[in-house]
């Protein structure tokens, strides 16, 4: 029987692509653009130096509009605010 690959329409992480750094970060939002319709992110406002350049809801939010989301930032939490993404 071969094995297949299930793509969700959504896809949930919170603070951790971010630690892959901005390229690959962003290598990953491309590729799951493709066939994922809805994201949440979670940003961290609240690092420091080189981290917070891709930490933080500013960089989250251009990369999904980027890849072709509209994007809703909620901030209940101002040091890590949700990002929604939905195509």
């Amino acid at each position: 029987m071969k094995e297949e690959i299930l793509v969700s329409d959504l896809l949930i992480r919170c603070t951790v692509l971010y630690h892959f750094g901005a390229t690959r970060f962003e290598e990953i939002i491309s590729h799951i653009s493709k066939n994922v319709s809805e994201v949440f992110l979670q940003a961290n406002n609240g690092h420091t130096k080189d981290l917070l350049a891709v930490s933080n809801s500013g960089f989250s939010f251009n990369l999904l509009k980027k890849y072709g989301y509209d994007v809703e930032v909620y901030e209940a939490d101002s040091v890590q605010p949700i990002l929604y993404g939905k195509k």
